[in-house]
């Protein structure tokens, strides 16, 4: 809840990256107040304030929502002005919410091992890699052993089928049914 007294306004700034969006919603519990969205940009002389939602007068009870997206890296102001009221304070409820979808880039929790620790690991790495790779190397020479003696016997000669003089075709007669 905010208390805006006569005369003045209240600001609040957001620094927004490219993409990201600034939601508001809020509701005057008494009386008009005026809203505004402004982009803060630089030109010669100074700062200055262009309005990105213009300046408009809502009445009490009316609930008020809505967003802006920006396009590039920039910094906007919400503001509830009560300037005009020469007698009377506002109050406001009002929330604001920044929507990033740009993801941050990770941050490091660790930090790097001991010069010594990171030796002995290269070390016994390097031993257990020379293991396997003589396992392996043993592994290669069986298979090419096999290989040779399966090229042998695919090469050799079949022997032929002899005394195929009492060959039947009927199953049953050779099977003695």
């Amino acid at each position: 809840v905010l208390q805006i007294p006569r005369r003045t306004a209240w600001t609040q700034a957001f620094s927004l990256r490219a993409g990201a969006s600034l939601r508001w919603e809020f509701r005057v519990q008494s009386h008009d107040l005026g809203f505004a969205l402004r982009r803060r940009a630089m030109q010669k002389g100074g700062s200055v304030e262009v309005d990105v939602v213009d300046s408009k007068r809502f009445p009490a009870g009316v609930a008020v929502a809505g967003d802006w997206t920006a396009i590039e890296p920039c910094t906007v102001v919400a503001a509830f002005d009560n300037a005009y009221s020469l007698l009377t304070p506002k109050r406001v409820v009002a929330k604001f919410s920044v929507n990033d979808p740009t993801p941050k880039p990770p941050t490091p929790v660790s930090s790097p091992p001991a010069r010594a620790e990171t030796a002995y690991t290269r070390r016994r790495d390097l031993a257990a890699q020379q293991r396997e790779m003589a396992a392996l190397s043993a592994k290669l020479d069986e298979a090419k052993v096999e290989g040779e003696r399966l090229k042998e016997l695919a090469s050799a000669p079949t022997p032929k089928a002899t005394n195929l003089d009492n060959w039947s075709d009927d199953w049953a007669a050779a099977l003695g049914s």
